[in-house]
């Protein structure tokens, strides 16, 4: 039985109210309505649910990227990779139709990345270079900014995303919290 369906609107998409249907093996579905928004940016999370740990990947070498956890730190100055999805419609060529556009880096769209209560640099928004639909943003974690569940969200055009976490630690790869377990209790 079928029962989703996935889809990614392209970037010339009307932005405000429209109807969506589905069409398969011949037979059509009742419109159903949908509301357009210009960018509305949602982090991805290792639980689905939007919030805890995000999906955000420490780039430790061009081949050693992985994924941020309380026993896989980041540092600060140490450059992150954050994936989610909403990032908006192209403003290269404005629409898909010469490709997907994957690896499209966006830097005229007004977005911010905020670690704790820092602002982090950005130096890459956009389309992932792998996956049609998901969009990753490139950041350093700033200074001053250490802990095991560290809040991270993004605004764009002002308007903020979900709140998830990751964990950064001075030194080491095992992060240090007072709320959570010291780096020799996670090794036990």
């Amino acid at each position: 039985l079928k029962t989703q369906v996935a889809a990614v609107l392209p970037s010339n998409t009307p932005v405000g109210a429209g109807t969506v249907q589905v069409t398969y093996n011949g037979q059509t579905s009742a419109p159903a309505p949908i509301n357009v928004a210009p960018r509305t940016f949602g982090i991805f999370s290792s639980n689905e649910a939007g919030n805890g740990p995000g999906v955000i990947q420490n780039v430790n070498s061009q081949t050693d990227r992985p994924f941020n956890g309380i026993t896989s730190a980041a540092h600060p100055g140490q450059v992150e990779i954050l994936w989610g999805t909403g990032i908006g419609p192209l403003t290269v060529n404005g629409s898909e139709a010469n490709g997907d556009g994957r690896g499209v880096d966006m830097p005229n769209v007004n977005l911010h990345v905020y670690v704790g209560a820092q602002e982090a640099a950005v130096q890459y928004r956009g389309r992932s270079g792998c996956c049609v639909g998901d969009d990753q943003v490139v950041f350093t974690v700033p200074s001053g900014v250490s802990g095991c569940a560290v809040p991270v969200y993004i605004t764009v055009d002002g308007v903020a995303s979900n709140f998830v976490t990751m964990s950064i630690a001075d030194t080491g790869t095992t992060c240090n919290d007072a709320n959570f377990y010291t780096p020799s209790e996670w090794a036990t």
